[in-house]
């Protein structure tokens, strides 16, 4: 079975462990928020690392506008960063085809 690198949030303290795409955590690689690049090459974690903050930033923009200051943000990548980890993982052909239909 082929697999195709990619990036995952993994927690600092648990070796193992990452966070998953509902803002919980998981063992399993295949069930983390994953950055892979469309061409299957390896991604490269300074530039991930820029647009996790870029897209965090505009989703805290974007709730503040539609809830106010006492909106509750789960997808806060800034403390994902200070929580965690970009590690290099494998993810199979058939999550990475997934990925790229959810694009």
């Amino acid at each position: 079975m082929k697999t195709i690198p990619a990036l995952a949030f993994e927690f600092k303290d648990r070796p193992g462990v990452y966070i998953d795409d509902f803002d919980g955590e998981t063992t399993n690689v295949e069930e983390a928020v994953l950055y892979a690049l469309k061409t299957g090459k390896k991604p490269d974690k300074e530039e991930a690392k820029k647009y996790f903050l870029e897209i965090g930033k505009f989703h805290k923009q974007r709730l503040l506008e539609m809830f106010g200051e006492n909106a509750i943000n789960n997808f806060d990548t800034e403390k994902w960063l200070e929580l965690c980890n970009l590690v290099d993982v494998q993810i199979s052909e058939e999550k990475f085809k997934e990925m790229l239909e959810n694009d």
